[in-house]
């Protein structure tokens, strides 16, 4: 019975392809037509697809790193204000002036908002709230603080160390400003003042209009409430009593990120269209619109040509094949769009970089140490995104089995020697020892010397990075029946063996209270170890916490014969690794 059916379904799809074959040729050609168009528009979607995933990776490492950026900024300033808060509170907790009319108190009062940017104005109020000192006015306007957060909670609590009060709108100017306080104790730790800083929200909303791209960034305490934000000019009058649930619904569609402030009660929230909501991808969108509403067009009117000359075969064949090749050709260009996205991201990056390295080097005459400051930070945070941005491009070839190797004879002495030599002075910078001891007799072996370079600097720069001033990094090299082997040693900090395979992964940095101070993007590891098993290697790690680390990796001889590596073997050592 299963034998019958089965011949009668196929005899069914048998007739159903006779009965499309002598169909009219005209409807024959509208079906391929609305295949092929099917086809292309689905092809189109999976591309845009995969642009706006690639394009969305890179928008959350860029916003990551604004939010790194407005935290360390954010910590360096209201920090300086802590700190002088402090400073202020220790002179003055034994002070017998400290509640009278003194000129050297309000002078340094004085001084110290001059020197402080976003401060607006420093104040000590007495045990009732009454401002004794101001460093706008001598003697001090009489005014109460009694029944401000930044004065009533350090006296409720008879002081509770460095407060930070949620903005508000001063009754002077009617601008926006918080408070940061600190209390002044006495010997016997009692309450005796609340010294008073007036901070300016506009001097981070400056800042932060700087460096928060095409999306909005805003300073917030850990409870939610926003000090300073970025937004809109006509929403700005809402920053008042606005938390960062209501600062996040301002854009309900937008990418965000929250990075906490080193040592601080605060966080910083960064903002960002998502991709299709962002000037290039509407862009590239209206183009790609345009471009395939040329290509419908064009195979329909192919179609309708075709159909009036039905009885035309030679002609009807023809056609179809210049279809065919647009769309090929349409899919060539798309791929070698994708395939310019690196050069599109590098160009202006380094543009960038090349204009900061300028004004750090004052090309065209002095500027203040402030800009030279700001054009030094550019340049490394710029350097350190374009590494960034290779290390994944060099990957994502890596994973999609594009990378090609340049098989050749190299002297793997002479490469280590490159290798130490150009990253001498970072060790040096550093404290760190640098040695390479390979053996004066090693053989050739087959390797893409340009390869070779970036495993050994990627593995010397990781060993550098992760070992403290007065360690050593040593580099050694020695034959073996396997082939060469080559040894990066140091003294650094080390990995525990359970966190080896997640240091070994694409993005696998290990997280503790030691490596959370190192930069990075966990990418250097994993593109060695990749590189060196494409050139048929092995690579090993062996690594004690608080001991140091050591890498091992072997190359074959160069009379040896190399591993062919063909793009499904490429594929297959990327997911490995991968």
């Amino acid at each position: 019975m299963a034998r019958r059916l089965f011949r009668v379904g196929s005899t069914g799809r048998r007739r159903a392809v006779s009965r499309f074959l002598r169909m009219q040729l005209s409807r024959r050609l509208t079906a391929y037509s609305v295949l092929i168009l099917v086809v292309l528009h689905g092809a189109n979607a999976i591309l845009i697809a995969k642009l706006v995933e690639s394009a969305g990776t890179i928008a959350a490492e860029a916003m990551r790193a604004r939010a790194t950026l407005l935290a360390e900024h954010a910590s360096r300033s209201i920090g300086g204000i802590d700190l002088a808060l402090a400073e202020i509170a220790s002179k003055e907790a034994a002070d017998p002036d400290l509640g009278r009319k003194s000129v050297p108190l309000h002078m340094l009062l004085h001084e110290t908002a001059a020197r402080l940017p976003q401060v607006k104005a420093i104040v000590i109020d007495d045990l009732n709230g009454v401002m004794i000192q101001d460093s706008r006015h001598y003697p001090a306007k009489r005014f109460s603080y009694a029944n401000y957060p930044a004065f009533s909670e350090q006296k409720k609590w008879r002081g509770v160390g460095l407060y930070i009060s949620a903005p508000t709108l001063s009754q002077v100017d009617g601008r926006p400003y918080f408070v940061v306080s600190r209390p002044i104790l006495d010997s016997d730790g009692d309450l005796r003042a609340v010294v008073v800083m007036v901070a300016d929200p506009t001097y981070f909303m400056s800042f932060y209009g700087q460096n928060a791209g095409i999306g909005m960034a805003a300073l917030a305490k850990d409870d939610g409430a926003v000090l300073a934000a970025v937004v809109p000019t006509e929403r700005r009058q809402a920053l008042i009593g606005m938390d960062v649930q209501r600062f996040l619904n301002l854009n309900p569609g937008f990418m965000s990120v929250v990075q906490p402030v080193s040592g601080l009660p605060l966080k910083i929230v960064v903002t960002t269209p998502p991709v299709w909501m962002q000037p290039f991808f509407r862009t590239y969108a209206e183009a790609d619109l345009l471009f395939m509403a040329m290509i419908t067009l064009l195979v329909a009117l192919g179609t309708v040509k075709l159909a009036r000359e039905a009885n035309a075969r030679e002609r009807a064949a023809e056609a179809e094949r210049v279809a065919r090749e647009r769309a090929e050709a349409a899919d060539r260009a798309k791929s070698a769009f994708l395939a310019t996205m690196s050069h599109e991201l590098r160009t202006p990056l380094n543009a960038v970089i090349g204009f900061a390295e300028l004004i750090d080097q004052e090309a065209f005459g002095p500027v203040t140490a402030r800009y030279k400051e700001y054009g030094g930070l550019i340049v490394k945070s710029g350097r350190h995104l374009l590494k960034i941005i290779n290390d994944i491009l060099d990957l994502a070839k890596l994973q999609s089995g594009k990378t090609e190797l340049t098989l050749e004879p190299v002297d793997p002495a002479l490469s280590i020697h490159d290798a130490a030599t150009l990253l001498a002075n970072r060790a040096a910078e550093k404290g760190v020892l640098l040695q390479h001891e390979p053996d004066a007799k090693l053989p050739s072996i087959a390797a893409d010397s340009t390869r070779l370079h970036q495993v050994l600097i990627n593995l010397l720069s990781n060993a550098i990075k992760f070992t403290p001033s007065g360690g050593t990094v040593a580099v050694r090299a020695w034959r073996t029946s396997a082939g060469v082997v080559i040894e990066v040693a140091d003294t650094g900090i080390g990995i525990a063996p359970e966190d080896l395979p997640k240091a070994l992964e694409p993005f696998g940095q290990v997280e503790n209270a030691i490596t959370r101070s190192y930069e990075g993007t966990g990418l250097g590891l994993p593109l060695a170890k990749n590189l060196v098993e494409l050139h048929g290697g092995s690579f090993e790690i062996a690594s004690e916490v608080g001991r140091g680390t050591a890498v091992r990796i072997t190359f074959p001889f160069n009379n040896a014969t190399p591993p062919r590596l063909t793009p499904a073997a490429v594929r297959s050592k990327a997911r490995n690794v991968a």
